[in-house]
Formats: structure tokens, C-alpha cells, sequence
């Protein structure tokens, strides 16, 4: 769902590619969207229930998604670890522990705070909220 500054007015909204939405990212252009059961990593056209582009996660345990303006990651409970893809794809170029044991539940990036190297959104946009099953996720 897409909703606009926190009224709870709801502009726009569609369900989610599969059954257990775990992750959603804003590539600029794009929403991405990561689900569970399926184990599957999906580009949007735009803001919309159109896919246009997926690939499997790593391991079996995908729970989050994060992009940096160039680069995917993603994390996994299975394997405790967080994965940064090439670009949009399956492609691993780096893998790490975080060292703290616990269960990964999600992953963020800091591409929209001003210190990411992306460049700021407008202003309107800091009021919108994008939430896709279970964290809103707000800047």
C-alpha cells in the first residue's frame, strides 16, 4: 500500500506477487519486493503488481531486502548471513555474518538519509509511507 503523509488515506494499492511479503525496497524508479515462501526477489514496473523482472535468494531463508542505488542485498535466516548482490540479480559479490547470532529479520540502507550517495527525494516524498504486509517503512 501506498499512502500518503501519515493520514492513513490510501492512494494506491495491490497484492503482493506471492504469499509472504518479507521485504520491500524503492529503487528510485521501481519498487522491489522479496517474499518467504517462495524464496523470491521481484522488480516492479513502477509502483505496481506488474513484475517485471525476479530470481531466487541465496539460501532458504530470505527475510529482508535493502538497496544502496547500485546494489541489492538481502538477508537470511537460514544461512545468518546478508548478501550484496550485483546490481538488481542473483549474482553475489559479498557475503557477511553480522556476529551477533540472533535471527535476521530485514536489512536497510542509508541511501536516502543524505549519506548513501543518492541524491535526496523531494520533500512530498518524505511524507509518503510504503508498507507491504508487515513494517511500514517511513523516512
Amino acid at each position: 500500500m501506498l499512502f500518503r503523509s501519515i493520514s492513513g488515506t490510501v492512494t494506491t494499492s495491490f497484492s503482493a506477487p506471492s504469499t509472504k511479503a518479507c521485504g520491500v525496497e524503492w529503487d528510485g524508479t521501481n519498487l522491489l519486493s522479496a517474499d518467504y515462501t517462495s524464496g523470491t526477489i521481484y522488480k516492479h514496473s513502477g509502483f505496481s503488481s506488474t513484475v517485471t523482472s525476479s530470481f531466487s535468494s541465496p539460501s532458504t531463508g530470505l527475510r529482508g531486502i535493502g538497496y544502496d542505488g547500485a546494489n541489492l542485498t538481502s538477508s537470511d535466516y537460514a544461512t545468518a548471513l546478508i548478501y550484496t548482490h550485483t546490481g538488481f540479480s542473483a549474482n553475489i559479490t559479498s557475503s557477511f555474518a553480522p556476529g551477533n547470532g540472533n535471527y535476521l529479520t530485514g536489512i536497510a540502507d542509508d541511501s536516502w538519509s543524505g549519506s548513501g550517495g543518492e541524491p535526496e527525494p523531494p520533500a512530498t516524498a518524505l511524507k509518503d509511507l510504503i508498507m507491504m504486509g508487515i513494517i511500514p517503512f517511513a523516512r
